[in-house]
């Protein structure tokens, strides 16, 4: 268990927060854009832009934190590559990472525990997922399509957010660690 000095506050970020912030948010985008299991899994780099976000939570413990780095991460994939999809589309799945994190965090409290972190990466990586169908919905892909592959894609996401809720909580435990020893 994480011993939690401080219960999350309104957002006041001093300028070492907002380099920490920039930071993970390119980080995000790094794993979103370099990494992929050579299988055609639905959700796999959000596992690893889970992990940074609950990395992120659990260090900064301010209240808008992951929506923040979310929105900075879509601007800064936007701008890397903005042909991809469109720089709406890109900002407004990397935000929705970052809401989806907050909303699991509003829900659950301070990252204490690992199955808080676990669920707040889940619930990230399925909010995500949620906002690309709906984009796609919106887009009038074909629905039949679009039906067919929700399901076992959900549970893809979520399967792949708990990854990175564990991975999250591993680094962010071990960096408490590392903290206390120093001391």
């Amino acid at each position: 268990m994480i011993p939690n000095k401080k219960k999350r506050e309104a957002a006041r970020f001093s300028i070492p927060n907002l380099v920490a912030i920039l930071a993970v948010a390119a980080l995000i985008v790094g794993a979103d854009r370099g990494f992929a299991l050579p299988s055609p899994v639905q959700g796999d780099s959000g596992m690893l832009m889970t992990a940074l976000l609950i990395l992120a939570i659990g260090r900064l413990r301010y209240r808008g934190t992951a929506t923040l780095i979310g929105i900075i991460a879509g601007m800064i994939a936007a701008i890397v590559d903005p042909a991809q999809r469109g720089i709406f589309y890109t900002v407004l799945t990397f935000g929705a990472l970052g809401i989806g994190a907050e909303i699991g965090s509003q829900i659950m409290g301070a990252i204490r525990r690992i199955d808080t972190a676990m669920f707040i990466a889940a619930i990230s990586n399925l909010f995500q997922f949620v906002v690309k169908w709906l984009y796609s919905v919106i887009m009038a892909e074909p629905l039949p399509v679009i039906a067919s592959t929700v399901p076992m894609t959900a549970i893809q996401h979520v399967i792949f957010g708990l990854i990175g809720g564990l991975l999250g909580f591993g680094m962010l435990y071990l960096l408490e660690r590392l903290e206390q020893s120093s001391h």
